[in-house]
């Protein structure tokens, strides 16, 4: 493959811990019934050597420490985004958790083609929670959609290999949970574009590698005003950068008009 021969490749990855064996039997028997390309990547215990953990901005951003688990379950996200990176036949990635279900049905394969017509580099396909977004367009029945806000949850999206190069130079520290970090759009530049209804389902047994824990701390008056001032001073950017993707809506909605009708 050379330079003017793009990636068109795509692949599942699994991340899960080498150690979870049921949610693995699990799994692996919903995606053999499949012919997705897929294969497992072993979850992380700790962040990433590239992006090492810094407690007092985790103080800062959050209000306490990240928890052990959070701190893993962003080393094995970035192993995700870096696996992508380092497969010159890979386009794009679907990333997905060890909790979940995917519909049968639906076509995971042809995400890569719409999201290189939209120019979409990051796509999600899960939420945890239901928070302010725009309709965008109609994918089959499905709507195309943009948070407004960040909506949580790591459990299934689709990244390109731009959308991973940019998260991985955007998170050169780890001070937040992953979801966090990676909804942060007026930060990294990657608008949070989803497909609604979600075609996965979360199961009620959690993933084995987010976090469960809480650590006990002991947080000054002084650490949690400076706290609300930080979160505030966030939604004001988020609030100006979203009213600055309106243009991008469009373009992306005409895109996949074109797509959809060519």
């Amino acid at each position: 493959m050379t330079a003017e021969t793009p990636a068109t490749g795509w692949t599942i990855l699994v991340v899960s811990l080498a150690d979870a064996g049921e949610r693995r039997a699990r799994i692996t028997a919903m995606l053999e019934r499949t012919d997705w390309p897929w294969r497992f990547l072993d979850g992380a215990r700790s962040e990433p050597a590239a992006a090492p953990y810094d407690a007092t901005a985790a103080m800062r951003h959050r209000g306490r420490p990240l928890t052990p688990a959070e701190r893993g379950c962003f080393g094995s996200h970035h192993a995700a985004w870096a696996a992508l990176i380092a497969d010159a036949a890979l386009s794009h990635v679907l990333v997905i958790e060890d909790d979940v279900l995917l519909d049968p049905g639906f076509d995971f394969a042809g995400l890569p083609a719409l999201m290189t017509a939209t120019g979409i580099d990051y796509l999600r396909l899960y939420a945890r929670f239901s928070v302010a977004s725009r309709r965008i367009a109609l994918v089959g029945h499905r709507w195309l959609i943009r948070f407004r806000r960040p909506p949580y949850g790591t459990q299934c999206y689709m990244l390109s290999r731009h959308g991973a190069a940019t998260l991985l130079a955007a998170a050169t520290s780890v001070s937040r949970p992953i979801d966090d970090e990676m909804d942060r759009y007026w930060h990294n530049g990657l608008p949070i574009y989803a497909l609604y209804p979600f075609p996965v389902l979360e199961m009620q047994s959690g993933s084995s590698i987010r976090a469960t824990e809480v650590l006990p701390t002991e947080v000054s008056g002084l650490a949690h005003r400076r706290w609300q001032a930080l979160r505030i001073a966030e939604w004001l950017k988020s609030w100006g950068c979203d009213r600055a993707l309106r243009a991008k809506d469009r373009a992306v909605a005409a895109a996949l008009a074109r797509f959809q009708t060519g």
